[in-house]
């Protein structure tokens, strides 16, 4: 086979890669036309290269088909230094990393139209290339269109011609030594460096994340390592894994419009100008029709830096006319909510050093070895292993945290941690272990002889505990039949909190994730407060703990416009606001800031947070309201991977990582340190950062200005 017809096949296999148009144009010639619509070929050409297809991914770039499947890692910058070692300079494609099949025959068509006056091309380092990288991956992506449907004969016909060729082609000096132009000179290619960075996913980690890069590859991750600090902010499997996870080739990579039934997960690839067009539109759209109240924010985010997607929107839908807000959260809404009650605000937690002076340490569904509840937390419990410090673990399960750490470990019953907290508050007031002298100075409502003015009789805390009004004293005895908790163990895990001080409660939000949450966390609350655990270090107060009151005015993130509209919803009934808004009352719903909603919820905004359906209770009557489009008129969701959120959107934005952008975090859990993030890759595919599509929106809807002031 002559050079000319070679190099013609390659440039052909580039252009079919590389532009729609000519892949139909190619393909007409591999199957009946008659049979197939130019729109449906290409759709069918975008859920294959394009990523259209939520369920549908072929093997494009040689760092998936080889190796570990992952972008941009050794394999690609392999290919980009064999690139440079011939003065090539991929291009990016499409915003695809350079070691795409359409970049590699770009390069292999490059060879061949070069001449070789000036430079020692070898063909045998031709032949390498062609067989551990190109042929290769051309064979993946023939065999993951074989496999998924009938629909792609014209695709793979020409796959298979194109592989035949290449297969069959044995390179020979002439085929690279009479081409019309010179080889570039070779390209340099860069030191590896290191780039510093750290986590940004709503996880209470917040780690030093070390990304070594050369060539804008990620060659493998560190984390903290330095010696001047101490603890140092070690990342754990996950931090470490953070290569797996963004650089993954199901990342999301273009504006997608869904296409059929909502969640059915095929979409249709358009512009960002096309795409911020729809946002806009809707939003204009719904105020004009509907009014603020039909404009819904979903709780939950993934990007937890100042410049925060979610508040990004709020900023945009509060100078467009306002939106129906929310209160509360799915992580600690009933600490948070009771906290008030008990404390007189939500921030009653402790700064977690303070735990190191502690002499009994009780992790009460708090489970940080998996959880990563605050990077510090491990170090300092393992400090307290090494002091000689007892810690007790109270959870329904031996996690990593109870076989690790736990010098005794009590298996309640899950959600009855009232039961078991009552009880001991029953033995400490029986046995006269209370520290009264800090609950005569500092507390209310514990006894009849402290109560507010007012208040009728046995309604202290202390009646309820010996059954004043319902009969029932909440003994060892009573709490053994409902926690599965032997009586004398309950009452030894009274005694030994009561006399040993200081002791901390260190209470997780895994026991106020359940039905009547909010009375596990005030009854450990008034554990703290009958100890006098409550103000001093190594106590606790078993509040809520992911920020302390200085780190949160510290913390100042974009700056907020007051939202027009006024009325508020708990966070958890966007469900019920969709199909029952109109009828929801304050009393019954707890909506709060009107007496009304003139309109239920007609467009949600997912904003990095995959609460839509991943994390909302009862999935099936969730996805029941979300297929009526005539309810919602439209999701727009701007994540970066298809979670099932995604799918179920009309809309869907390709985002940035953490690794492609610039953000400062601070930290969780009464830890006080900020991280700030650096760019450590250039954004690839179509993928942008909320922020820029945000003003253009706001450009279209004339508030830029005000958005980016």
């Amino acid at each position: 086979m002559n050079r000319k017809t070679i190099l013609n096949r390659i440039k052909r296999g580039a252009d079919f890669l590389e532009s729609r148009e000519k892949a139909i144009e190619i393909c007409r010639g591999f199957s009946d036309w008659s049979s197939h619509s130019q729109r449906e070929w290409e759709l069918n050409y975008d859920f294959c290269f394009r990523g259209m297809d939520a369920d549908f991914h072929a093997p494009l770039w040689a760092s998936v088909y080889m190796g570990e499947k992952v972008l941009l890692n050794r394999t690609t910058l392999e290919i980009i230094e064999i690139y440079h070692r011939w003065g090539y300079e991929p291009q990016w494609i499409e915003g695809n990393p350079p070691d795409y099949l359409g970049e590699q025959l770009r390069f292999l068509g490059y060879l061949i139209g070069a001449s070789d006056e000036a430079t020692s091309l070898r063909v045998e380092e031709v032949v390498d290339f062609l067989d551990n990288y190109l042929l290769i991956g051309l064979r993946a992506v023939y065999r993951s269109l074989l496999d998924y449907t009938d629909a792609f004969s014209g695709i793979t016909a020409y796959f298979e011609d194109l592989l035949k060729t290449l297969s069959e082609w044995e390179p020979a000096e002439d085929d690279f030594c009479s081409g019309s132009f010179k080889l570039n000179p070779k390209i340099e290619t860069e030191n590896e460096k290191i780039v510093p960075t750290g986590g940004m996913n709503n996880c209470g980690g917040i780690c030093v994340i070390r990304p070594h890069v050369k060539d804008n590859c990620i060659l493998q991750i560190e984390s903290d390592c330095c010696e001047d600090h101490s603890p140092q902010i070690r990342a754990c499997v996950r931090g470490r894994g953070y290569r797996k996870t963004y650089l993954n080739p199901d990342r999301l990579r273009y504006p997608m419009r869904r296409m059929g039934e909502r969640g059915s997960g095929k979409f249709e690839r358009i512009s960002w100008s096309e795409a911020t067009d729809l946002i806009a539109e809707s939003i204009s759209r719904t105020q004009k029709l509907y009014g603020p109240e039909s404009r819904f924010l979903l709780y939950g985010t993934g990007v937890c830096g100042i410049m925060n997607p979610g508040q990004m929107m709020s900023r945009l839908l509060s100078l467009t006319g306002g939106y129906l807000d929310a209160y509360n959260s799915y992580s600690s809404a009933c600490v948070t909510a009771i906290s008030n009650y008990v404390y007189g605000n939500a921030l009653g937690g402790d700064s977690a050093i303070c735990q190191l002076d502690t002499k009994l340490m009780i992790l009460w569904s708090s489970n940080p070895a998996e959880t990563i509840f605050g990077s510090e937390k491990n170090y300092y419990l393992s400090q307290l292993k090494r002091k000689g410090v007892k810690i007790i673990v109270i959870d329904p399960r031996l996690s990593q945290t109870g076989a690790a750490y736990a010098d005794e470990w009590f298996a309640l019953r899950p959600s009855t941690d009232a039961a078991l907290a009552d009880a001991m508050a029953y033995v400490i007031f029986e046995e006269g272990l209370q520290d009264q002298k800090f609950m005569d100075t500092y507390c209310i409502g514990f006894d009849e002889d402290h109560m507010p003015e007012g208040v009728p009789s046995e309604e202290s805390y202390h009646a309820y505990l010996f059954g004043k009004k319902d009969g029932i004293k909440k003994t060892p005895e009573w709490a053994e039949a409902i926690t599965g908790i032997e009586a004398d163990r309950i009452r030894m895990l009274a005694r030994e909190y009561a006399t040993t001080k200081p002791a901390c409660i260190d209470a997780g939000f895994g026991a106020q994730r359940h039905g009547n949450g909010e009375q596990s966390a005030r009854a450990m609350m008034m554990l703290s407060c009958l100890t006098g655990n409550v103000g001093i270090s190594g106590g606790s107060s078993c509040g809520n703990t992911s920020r302390i009151t200085e780190h949160k005015k510290m913390m100042n993130y974009l700056d907020t416009v007051k939202n027009p509209y006024p009325g508020k919803i708990p966070t958890f009934l966007w469900t019920k606001a969709i199909e029952k808004g109109t009828d929801m009352m304050p009393e019954e719903d707890g909506l709060r800031g009107v007496k009304k909603l003139n309109s239920n919820i007609k467009v949600l905004f997912s904003m990095a947070s995959d609460i839509l359906i991943n994390q909302h209770s009862n999935v099936n009557d969730t996805r029941r309201i979300l297929s009526d489009d005539s309810k919602c008129e439209m999701i727009i969701c701007s994540d970066v991977f298809m979670t099932p959120s995604a799918r179920c959107s009309d809309l869907v934005l390709p985002a940035t990582s953490f690794l492609e952008g610039e953000n400062v975090i601070g930290s969780w859990a009464g830890t006080n340190y900020y991280l700030k993030h650096n760019q450590v890759l250039r954004p690839f595919f179509g993928c942008r950062f909320e922020w820029e599509w945000m003003k253009e929106v706001a450009r279209k809807l004339g508030v830029y200005e005000a958005f980016t002031d």
